[in-house]
């Protein structure tokens, strides 16, 4: 192993011709300082299936790419935070209900919740967020301990879910289309490190990389350089 700081120095001083850098889910600024090295070198092929990519250095993400500079594809990592975030909640769909129930049955309860109780976290006292993975009885079960309150009655638990379904449904609907866009704009920074790639010389194939189940960022490429015989 050899200790380099890629963010810092880049690849181009460790890369030598015929080289295969493989890139597994690189965050970032990291994913773009590889691609970058791989570009500039002109001689190494590079395999990469990104990461989120709103981990940035400065106020935007610039263009790699001929093709995003004259599209002017300038993207904020905020926004790109935010494509990533809406991506990554298609995965937690139910924990995200069980805690919406949660608050209901709390509220029920009699429990004050405070201003962000709506989604600040309040609801959950401390509790890990992986406990709301479990369902609602098991969530409420260790939520009330905490609190020093009864466990939940079945009479409760169905009042909460029944009492929490429509608001939650209506937000879930409404973030739908952040999950769209969310995937739309982290696959456009993956074409624009493809086509940064390309216009080095390198031939770039798109495809996926695994089933979504195991990461809905499996959408990987490969870049093979001018002459890679040589």
């Amino acid at each position: 192993f050899r200790e380099h700081d890629v963010l810092d120095r880049g690849l181009q001083s460790v890369l030598e011709s015929g080289d295969l850098v493989v890139g597994l889910h690189p965050c970032g600024l990291l994913g773009e300082r590889i691609v970058e090295s791989v570009a500039a070198h002109g001689g190494c092929a590079l395999l990469m299936v990104p990461c989120c990519v709103h981990k940035q250095c400065g106020l935007v993400r610039a263009a790699r790419s001929r093709a995003g500079r004259r599209a002017r594809v300038v993207l904020a990592p905020s926004a790109l935070k935010k494509a990533s975030m809406a991506l990554d909640a298609s995965l937690t769909v139910a924990p995200r209900r069980a805690r919406h129930e949660l608050r209901a049955l709390l509220r029920a309860r009699g429990v004050h919740l405070g201003a962000e109780g709506g989604g600040g976290g309040s609801e959950m006292d401390g509790v890990q967020s992986r406990v709301a993975r479990r369902g609602i009885a098991a969530l409420a079960a260790v939520v009330l301990k905490k609190r020093g309150l009864p466990p939940p009655t079945e009479q409760e638990l169905e009042a909460a879910v029944s009492a929490s379904r429509a608001e939650f449904e209506a937000l879930r609907r409404l973030s739908l289309l952040e999950v769209v866009l969310g995937a739309l704009v982290e696959l456009l920074v993956i074409i624009d490190r493809a086509l940064c790639l390309a216009d080095a010389g390198h031939t770039v194939r798109h495809f996926l990389a695994f089933k979504s189940t195991a990461s809905d960022r499996n959408i990987a490429f490969f870049a093979e350089p001018p002459n890679p015989s040589e």
